[in-house]
């Protein structure tokens, strides 16, 4: 018989080269040293989110945002969709030991990633939820503990220094409580329509 897989959500995974990934966690901890970050009433990470959306480009990371965006360009080109004019949003966040954030969406976005700075064992991981409600309400009901591609009801990320995901606004995504003994730095950004 055959089976066909419709409806996929596109992850896409990369690396930022070795020297890229010095220039930024050096910029950032440096940063990092002299800047207070901001925990919103309802979250327990910290973030720069709240003071500024412009973070990449406001510590002068240009070689950074330029990677990012022909990130972005690639990433939309091989999903078939026509690729607008984009600038980046861009923020730290700073999970330590037990915080956590929970899910959301960036439905403003064209496109969403995070780059990671640092990684741990049991650092939080990102994760991804099933978005078809329909097909998460039949498996409730008819899951027999196979571990195929199409029983995944999430799928978790572990943090690793210079990673890249790349994944669409609409796609609810979190992070698990961070269990390591060190800070988890990562940036987040926003591809946004000029």
């Amino acid at each position: 018989m055959q089976i066909e897989q419709w409806f996929p959500v596109p992850v896409g995974i990369c690396n930022i080269s070795k020297e890229c990934l010095e220039e930024v966690q050096k910029a950032c901890f440096e940063w990092l040293k002299n800047n207070p970050l901001d925990v919103h009433w309802s979250e327990s990470v910290e973030t720069s989110y709240h003071k500024s959306n412009s973070f990449i480009s406001q510590i002068g990371l240009n070689s950074l945002e330029n990677e990012l965006l022909n990130l972005f360009y690639d990433y939309s080109k091989s999903l078939g969709l026509q690729t607008p004019s984009l600038r980046l949003d861009s923020w730290l966040n700073r999970f330590k030991p037990k915080s956590f954030e929970p899910a959301h969406a960036h439905y403003n976005a064209f496109l969403c990633g995070c780059l990671y700075l640092t990684e741990e064992s049991d650092s939080g991981k990102f994760m991804i939820d099933d978005p078809i409600d329909a097909r998460c309400q039949w498996l409730e009901n008819n899951y027999i503990g196979s571990n195929t591609l199409f029983t995944h009801r999430t799928v978790g990320y572990d943090p690793q220094e210079g990673k890249v995901l790349i994944f669409p606004p609409w796609m609810k995504h979190y992070v698990t409580q961070h269990n390591g003994l060190k800070d988890r730095i990562s940036l987040a950004f926003n591809a946004i329509k000029c």
